[in-house]
């Protein structure tokens, strides 16, 4: 059996691993990516937290209205009112109720998408108008602030 001797090419020159990572990113230092790194998990973290003490708390009596709020859901059907809209979003207790004329459904000029589009966009801007007025969405500033102060 002959042995193959190989020699090492050193004509190309030896590539760092750190700055090749560093070319498509906006970063100039492999610090300044860690960096920004933690940073997101730092920001991932607070949000997996939060979610925790909300699923905490919401097994208290005193949040039980929160959490009955949660678990009736939303809920859509066809309703046989001659009086009503096409669609209606509603809250009558817990829960979201949309509720679907069908005569008007079935006679309308609408498309089943037009229909599904309608119906997602109406119980979108009333569920985010609705929890928000109920204080179970933060408010734009208080989401902008990011934490709240209790004094």
């Amino acid at each position: 059996m002959k042995k193959i001797k190989t020699t090492k090419n050193t004509r190309a020159p030896k590539q760092n691993v750190t700055t090749q990572r560093l070319v498509d990113v906006p970063f100039k230092s492999a610090k300044s990516l860690k960096d920004a790194q933690d940073q997101i998990r730092l920001q991932v973290w607070r949000r997996l937290e939060e979610a925790k003490v909300i699923n905490e708390m919401l097994k208290l009596d005193n949040y039980k209205f929160w959490h009955d709020e949660f678990s009736h859901g939303l809920v859509c059907s066809y309703v046989e009112e001659s009086d009503m809209s096409l669609v209606r979003v509603s809250s009558e207790g817990n829960g979201i109720k949309i509720s679907i004329n069908k005569a008007l459904a079935v006679s309308a000029p609408l498309g089943e998408t037009v229909l599904t589009q309608l119906v997602r966009a109406m119980s979108e801007s009333f569920a985010q108008t609705y929890y928000k007025a109920k204080g179970m969405i933060p408010t734009s500033d208080i989401a902008k602030k990011g934490e709240l102060d209790i004094h």
